[in-house]
């Protein structure tokens, strides 16, 4: 019956894509133009809404939309693959952070005319030059963030905390009593002790950074903080073996869900949380609404909040947030064949103009949400698409509806979220190299993975900490990563 409702709903978005805005009518295209081929990887577990987007997409514009997408997992790997093939298409919403592979090989095109020549654009860059940096390639714009930072942060379950008559903790140590306590005293669903800490970890954001940061490691392969003179390796830090040691004694414990050592998915851990098998979640900023709701069908009483950052007394390092300047840019290919025209039509439709920020920032209409009674309402029940609640980047569209009061206090939530990043900015954002450096784009990838190898095996008791660091050692010279650290510092 649900497949039925989905497809009937599919076919209205299809044939009566301008109703729930008031029957406008669709807007025609520009003569001549032909249509836009989209790829990216939202939507890829439900591929039935594709052909919705599309029509919403041509409602607003007239312009005619192809939209293709990729699995979420090793998005950016499937992408370089049809690149490789020859499969390009105008304009890709990229499933990774770092452009410069492709950058490099002329799959993508510079930006930095079209932000020029756009006075809202521009505007935006200078609001958030961070963001527009992390898709930078020597200093030339590829790509245009859809959010600002890739938000992750530490929740706690608060109706946990007041029910044990503890305080929200402040410092590494009280942290480490909470979880204690919590061990001790709360049980799972299953009548077993809970494992306090659930998390992601095969991810630069979740479990390395969150707490990783704290002690001033990252396991990006090559790094450099605001104050650093020189990159380095993400483990080059004299806390480094802190940190090992750390993670080591929550799993041994049992502080932490012992499927951390997998490379679990972040639906995963997150179901984990709803059922009860955890008071701590690492887990984005922007996910209030669905964890509340979810975790209340378990749990009446339940609430979430953010543990404020716990800062390294020693460093100034903080513990809780975990920012990635910027997040799946959008980049215009070598493809197009009217660059200026997907400018025009795709990039400004989506960023200015209010029904396209809708579509980019709240989803599909009578797909992710409905309006009712001028407020969005989720319409995950009837779609199995979530409704996106977070803000434009451009802060002067004004949507014409209202966020129901879960949502609303989502934002605020990242915006408190946003000003302890701008208060740490400094102790947060990791710098990755932007010099093309073939060595190191081929063992980037690779290194991340050793790094997680090593490191969960070291966990898991496989052998001591200084065995693997001495594998992590002899891994570096098999690659000659000295060599290729060095050519990134040259001037």
């Amino acid at each position: 019956m649900k497949k039925i409702l989905i497809a009937s709903l599919m076919l209205l978005c299809l044939l009566l894509y301008g109703v729930w805005a008031g029957g406008q009518e669709e807007k025609k295209a520009t003569p001549g133009m032909d249509k836009i081929v989209y790829l990216a990887v939202e939507y890829n577990d439900h591929p039935e809404v594709l052909p919705a987007w599309a029509a919403e997409f041509k409602r607003i514009t007239g312009v005619d939309v192809v939209l293709k997408t990729v699995s979420s997992k090793n998005a950016s790997d499937l992408m370089m693959a049809q690149f490789m093939a020859g499969e390009l298409p105008d304009v890709v919403k990229y499933g990774a952070d770092n452009l410069n592979n492709i950058a490099r090989q002329g799959f993508i095109i510079p930006l930095d005319k079209f932000i020029e020549n756009s006075p809202k654009m521009k505007k935006l860059k200078e609001m958030y030059p961070s963001s527009f940096k992390a898709h930078s390639v020597n200093g030339v714009v590829y790509g245009i963030p859809a959010m600002v930072g890739a938000q992750r942060g530490l929740w706690v379950r608060t109706d946990l905390l007041k029910k044990l008559g503890l305080p929200m903790p402040k410092t590494l140590d009280e942290f480490v009593s909470t979880l204690k306590a919590m061990r001790d005293n709360l049980k799972g669903p299953d009548g077993k002790p809970m494992y306090p800490l659930i998390s992601k970890t095969y991810h630069d954001g979740y479990l390395p950074a969150v707490i990783g940061n704290y002690f001033d490691v990252s396991i990006l392969p090559i790094v450099k903080r605001p104050n650093d003179k020189k990159y380095r390796e993400g483990w080059d830090s004299p806390q480094f073996k802190d940190y090992a040691r750390f993670i080591k004694m929550l799993y041994d414990e049992k502080l932490m869900d012992p499927d951390h050592a997998l490379p679990q998915k972040a639906s995963k851990t997150r179901s984990k949380f709803y059922a009860g098998k955890g008071a701590f979640l690492i887990m984005w900023v922007y996910r209030y609404q669905e964890m509340v709701s979810e975790l209340r069908k378990n749990f009446p009483n339940a609430e979430i909040a953010l543990v404020p950052p716990i800062e390294n007394p020693k460093t100034g390092n903080v513990m809780g947030l975990s920012v990635v300047p910027g997040y799946r840019p959008f980049c215009i290919t070598s493809k197009a064949k009217d660059p200026q025209f997907v400018w025009d039509k795709f990039i400004e439709t989506l960023y200015f103009n209010p029904d396209g920020a809708m579509l980019l920032y709240r989803g599909i209409p009578n797909v992710s949400y409905k309006i009712v009674n001028g407020m969005f309402v989720d319409n995950f029940k009837e779609s199995g698409i979530h409704m996106g609640v977070r803000a434009p980047m451009d802060p002067s569209i004004k949507f014409p509806y209202k966020l129901p009061p879960l949502a609303e206090k989502g934002q605020q939530i990242e915006q408190q979220f946003s000003s302890w990043f701008s208060k740490y900015d400094d102790r947060v954002v990791f710098e990755q190299p932007t010099k093309a450096v073939p060595e190191y784009d081929a063992i980037r990838k690779d290194m991340k993975d050793k790094k997680n190898q090593l490191f969960w095996k070291y966990v898991l008791g496989e052998f001591t900490l200084d065995e693997m660091l001495k594998k992590f050692e002899d891994y570096k010279k098999e690659v000659n990563f000295d060599s290729i650290l060095e050519q990134i510092n040259q001037d």
